[in-house]
């Protein structure tokens, strides 16, 4: 069965801001948002790519 966010094409502000970070070992952060989506592992590589 398919969440939430397969149905919906956007959120809002208060939906995409962060509830809490997690450090994953020392290469990664897994990031819960106040929509209540919290799965997924954000590599800290993937990070700084998506700042360049």
């Amino acid at each position: 069965m398919a969440g939430r966010l397969s149905r919906v094409k956007s959120l809002s502000d208060a939906e995409l801001k962060i509830r809490d970070v997690t450090l994953v070992g020392q290469y990664a952060l897994q990031i819960a948002f106040e929509s209540g989506h919290a799965t997924g592992i954000y590599t800290f590589s993937l990070l700084r790519h998506l700042m360049t």
